[in-house]
């Protein structure tokens, strides 16, 4: 989110994030994700819309919270 730079990343990649963070807010369409699991949940949703890509906004919380 600071950066803007996009990167690309399997599912499997995420588990290793540091999901305990409480400085690191990510954000996938308005809905905070707070876990792996959580995570998980959003993917398989999306899937089931036949949505084979989502954009996740990752950043430190107070950016996040002010507005980007």
């Amino acid at each position: 989110m600071e950066t803007k730079q996009e990167r690309f990343y399997w599912v499997e990649e995420t588990k290793t994030w540091d999901w305990d963070n409480p400085k690191i807010m990510r954000i996938i369409d308005g809905r905070h994700v707070t876990s792996w699991y959580n995570l998980l949940e959003i993917l398989n949703y999306k899937v089931q819309k036949s949505c084979q890509e989502v954009e996740l906004h990752e950043g430190p919380r107070f950016i996040l919270f002010s507005g980007g």
